[in-house]
């Protein structure tokens, strides 16, 4: 027989004879490692769809309209006047894998009562789906951060006036200016984008011309907090807040995520500038006889990318 001591708690002594310890009955579980709608949002929202079989998904663009002519009497039906289309791939390329080992058998000296052996495992296989989502989140917001810009028209600089000093009165009505200044851009940007155009697309002979139900409206917190607490509460009653942008999707992220970007203010794009395509997700185990562990696999499949005749806008903030 071993015997040993707890190393991080000891049993207290029980209050009805000191001679005797007390137990620990109690089992609960605390998740504090969750994808928040923030994470699970900003991916479902770059998701354009499963591939079932072969490599991808090719996506069709129309680059520019038709030509009206005059009708006349020496026209041909046999001219021919093809549609001007491009094409761009999003390719399944990346094949990961998330392992998790754990015994069903050696859990039960963990545990006060056996029926919370199921609970406990549950509590821990929803690790490899949580991992899954901060993967994806992770590897999308890189693509969008190291997403340049092709064409000047693209990056759009919004005033800020410099806080720097300010306190009191003279600070709050600065960054009310400033948050004014962002949500009347933001909102002209929109109305620009509804007429034809080939300025916001990475291919400069692409025709663009999109109602803001689809475009999708990405934030930095750092001025959506400004631009909602500011700005919109100042110029409307509380249930207008965010009227100025309706029927466009909005995904905000934290300010960390932007350390090496401070003055990007956000995104304005295509809902599928920014695309993810699962290919499959499928889930397997063994159990290994000389241990007693059970080793799963969460194996998931995945293409990811920007494409460059989809209409994307940077805002960035031009301190003055």
């Amino acid at each position: 027989m071993a015997i040993s001591s707890l190393p991080t708690y000891t049993l207290p002594a029980s209050k009805f004879l000191s001679s005797i310890t007390t137990f620990v009955n109690q089992l609960r579980f605390k998740d504090t490692l969750y994808p928040t709608d923030m994470v699970r949002d900003f991916v479902n929202n770059c998701k354009v769809g499963k591939v079932d079989t072969g490599k991808g998904i090719v996506f069709t663009f129309k680059k520019a309209l038709q030509p009206v002519n005059n009708l006349s009497t020496t026209s041909s039906v046999l001219t021919i006047t093809p549609p001007q289309t491009a094409q761009e791939i999003i390719e399944i390329d990346n094949y990961k894998v998330i392992p998790l080992s754990v015994s069903r058998t050696l859990l039960f000296d963990a545990v006060p009562r056996g029926e919370l052996v199921d609970t406990w495992l549950n509590f821990l296989y929803s690790l490899m789906e949580d991992t899954k989502t901060f993967h994806e989140f992770d590897v999308l917001v890189a693509e969008l951060l190291a997403w340049t810009p092709t064409q000047a028209t693209q990056t759009i600089q919004i005033d800020q006036l410099n806080t720097t000093g300010l306190t009191g009165a003279d600070l709050k009505a600065v960054q009310e200016i400033n948050a004014t200044e962002i949500a009347r851009v933001v909102r002209k940007t929109l109305n620009n984008l509804q007429n034809k155009s080939t300025k916001y697309t990475d291919v400069s002979t692409t025709l663009t011309a999109l109602s803001p139900d689809k475009l999708r409206l990405v934030m930095n917190d750092t001025y959506e907090t400004d631009f909602l607490s500011r700005a919109m509460a100042s110029l409307y009653h509380s249930d207008k807040v965010g009227e100025m942008f309706a029927n466009v999707p909005k995904d905000v992220l934290n300010e960390e995520i932007f350390t090496n970007q401070p003055t990007t203010i956000g995104f304005l794009m295509d809902k599928e500038k920014l695309a993810m395509a699962d290919y499959y997700k499928l889930q397997m185990s063994f159990t290994d006889a000389s241990t007693l562990f059970t080793n799963s696999f969460l194996h998931f499949a995945y293409g990811k990318g920007i494409f460059a005749n989809a209409v994307g806008i940077k805002f960035v903030a031009n301190v003055i």
